[in-house]
């Protein structure tokens, strides 16, 4: 707490000499909070060092010119990435998959940039069949999309980086209609965690003032799938009346 910076990036032996301690302490203080390790308690730690920072701090902390802009955002990427593999419970996953495939109607919520991951869950998961909406306009655009919810339904909401009040009052709001509420976040110990049936944990560090969501979309492909697999005869079946939708409309230009 009081070396945020090195606690979020230093390796576990320049965190125990910092400390005082040998490494083996550093694993166990992390175990007895409630984290599997050191990786799963700085990956917490980091999420919320930089949500704690300004977008000029966030800016200054990163430098992409060793790797030059469009190489460093792909292995910060990967990084995230890798470290969505470890952060991603499997068993979570699984029951947001459920709860989507049988509830009444899906409302997926997010604002800003992280509007990205939400919309490919809601664009996608209406193509397969299901009852999938997005709102991302915050307000009373919230209110009227929350009209009616109750038990049998799922609220998703997309929240990185710093949680933000409309998003948080929605879920609010949900919960107290008995819906079940869904949670992409970066943060396993945040705000949302009180109001959250499933909590979905991925990184977000970016290369620059802003934060990534290519791990939280690449959850949502995962979600997606998930759905599709299901049932996959009454998938194909779904695909090819959409495919029938788009010549009807003329969407798509052949080559």
């Amino acid at each position: 707490m009081t070396n945020p910076k090195l606690a979020s990036y230093g390796e576990v032996a320049k965190i125990a000499d910092t400390a005082g301690v040998n490494g083996s302490s550093v694993v166990r203080c992390a175990q007895a909070l409630g984290f599997a390790g050191w990786p799963a308690l700085q990956r917490e730690i980091r999420a919320r060092y930089l949500a704690s920072l300004t977008s000029e701090e966030t800016f200054s902390t990163h430098d992409s010119s060793v790797s030059g802009p469009g190489h460093s955002a792909v292995l910060q990427d990967i990084q995230n990435l890798k470290e969505a593999l470890e952060s991603i419970d499997a068993e979570e996953v699984r029951a947001v998959i459920d709860a989507i495939a049988e509830a009444r109607q899906t409302l997926v919520i997010g604002t800003g940039t992280f509007t990205a991951p939400g919309q490919v869950l809601a664009h996608l998961g209406a193509t397969v069949g299901y009852p999938i909406a997005f709102e991302g306009r915050g307000a009373v655009h919230l209110s009227a999309a929350l009209a009616g919810f109750g038990p049998t339904d799922v609220l998703v909401v997309v929240n990185v980086w710093r949680p933000i009040r409309d998003l948080i009052n929605a879920a609010r709001v949900a919960k107290d209609a008995g819906a079940r509420v869904v949670v992409i976040t970066d943060s396993t110990r945040g705000v949302f965690r009180s109001v959250a049936d499933h909590l979905l944990v991925v990184p977000s560090e970016g290369v620059s003032f802003f934060q990534s969501v290519t791990a939280a979309t690449s959850l949502t492909y995962g979600i997606v799938d998930g759905l599709a697999q299901r049932d996959p005869s009454a998938t194909r079946q779904r695909l090819a009346e959409a495919r029938r939708r788009w010549e009807a409309l003329h969407t798509y230009e052949r080559d």
